[in-house]
């Protein structure tokens, strides 16, 4: 005789049949509901694309701006780097500059010596020639040495006998001019020309 083959089945409300086959307990879904499933897998499975892609993208440009952001550290670091090396001897330098600042100071305070012993000598020998003292004693070295530049123009300097007393000197070889001092030389020299 056959043998009988029956199993249990049972029916669900969503119109399913759950039995067992084979040990294992297997659910039947009706073919369109299977469609309705499969479709919703499917837009799942279009969504999930779209969101990939849209992450691949975004993690594209963060990987573009992570590079952007290196190259401009790397570019920043060479930079500082440079200036650093520039500017390695500076600590030379600015004491360069203080030992030229003191160089400078001490190159003024020779200048305005010499410039006062300068005209220290134009005014002595300013005074040699007759000019007095007190008409002299509060000019600058430019303004005396444009008395003295005048004096020669003038023929008040002219080579001659020394004047150790005031009076002109000269000697015997002396003309009336060379008796004149420096500021009758002037005076005549400006007297002659306001003739002109």
């Amino acid at each position: 005789m056959p043998e009988d083959k029956t199993q249990a089945v049972t029916f669900g409300d969503d119109k399913s049949i759950t039995t067992d086959v084979n040990g294992t307990v297997t659910r039947f879904v009706r073919s369109t509901d299977m469609a309705i499933v499969a479709g919703k897998l499917d837009t799942a499975t279009k969504e999930w694309s779209v969101k990939e892609t849209e992450f691949q993208t975004n993690l594209a440009e963060s990987n573009r701006l992570l590079g952007e952001e290196k190259q401009g550290r790397i570019k920043a670091e060479a930079a500082n780097e440079q200036v650093v090396k520039q500017y390695s001897d500076y600590d030379t330098i600015k004491g360069r500059v203080t030992e030229l600042d003191k160089d400078v100071v001490t190159h003024k305070e020779r200048v305005t010596v010499l410039e006062t012993e300068i005209s220290g000598r134009i005014r002595a020998s300013l005074i040699a020639h007759g000019v007095k003292e007190e008409d002299i004693k509060d000019k600058t070295k430019e303004q005396l040495s444009g008395l003295e530049d005048a004096a020669k123009l003038f023929g008040g300097f002219k080579a001659g006998a020394a004047n150790y007393d005031g009076n002109g000197g000269g000697g015997g070889n002396a003309t009336d001019r060379d008796k004149m001092s420096g500021r009758q030389l002037i005076q005549l020299g400006l007297e002659q020309r306001s003739k002109k």
